[in-house]
Order: C-alpha cells, then structure tokens, then sequence
C-alpha cells in the first residue's frame, strides 16, 4: 500500500506499507507520518485533505482527527480533480505500470528513481 503527503510539486513524501488498508491501518499511517510531514512539508500552515474513502471518513478516523487538532477541508464527493494527490498517484501507477512489481520490497525498489524524477 502507497501513502502520501504533498504540499505543493516540489514537496512531496511517499511511504509504502505492509497490509490491506482499513481504518485502523489508516489511523496507524496517521500517528507514523502525518505529524512529520506536516511539519516537514507545511510547517504551520498545514491543512489535511483527503478523499470520501470510507476508511477516510470512520468515525474512529475522524474522531482521531478531531482530537488531534488537525484542520480539514473538506473533499466534495464528486471532483477527485479537486485532490491534488490524486494527479501525484496517477503518474506514480501510470509510471510503476511499466515494470513487472509483485512485492512491496520491488515497487520500493523501482519507485526511487521515479521518486528522483518527481
């Protein structure tokens, strides 16, 4: 699974982890990197956004934002073109595609050099 945060083109982090996503996993990633980058990519000024995935919008994932003070905005329902990530993970799946990938060790592996492109 790809995790990633971005602030603008020229600051981007991108994490691979183990395992299917849910909620729980979700708040996991969370807790491991949103307040590095945040800090890393924004400083200050960081507003979260993500997309109307259900393991996005939990209960237990939102209740996990509101407690820890992290300001939203909120994502409309019907433009994923408003998500400025979701252009990032387009060239990312449209770049990977090229390769034969099967294991997470593999797909980090190839996406270093693409990650020197970006």
């Amino acid at each position: 699974m790809i995790w990633a945060s971005m602030a603008r083109a020229d600051a981007v982090s991108v994490y691979f982890e183990d395992g299917n996503m849910d909620a729980g996993q979700y708040i996991k990633i969370l807790k491991k990197h949103l307040k590095t980058d945040r800090l890393k990519l924004c400083g200050n000024n960081f507003v979260f956004q993500a997309d109307n995935d259900p393991k996005h919008t939990s209960r237990i994932a939102q209740a996990w934002i509101r407690r820890n003070r992290i300001k939203t905005v909120e994502q409309s329902s019907n433009s994923p073109d408003m998500n400025p990530i979701e252009h990032l993970f387009y060239l990312l799946k449209s770049n990977l595609s090229k390769w034969s990938i099967s294991t997470l060790a593999s797909i980090t592996k190839t996406f270093l050099p693409f990650h020197i492109y970006l």
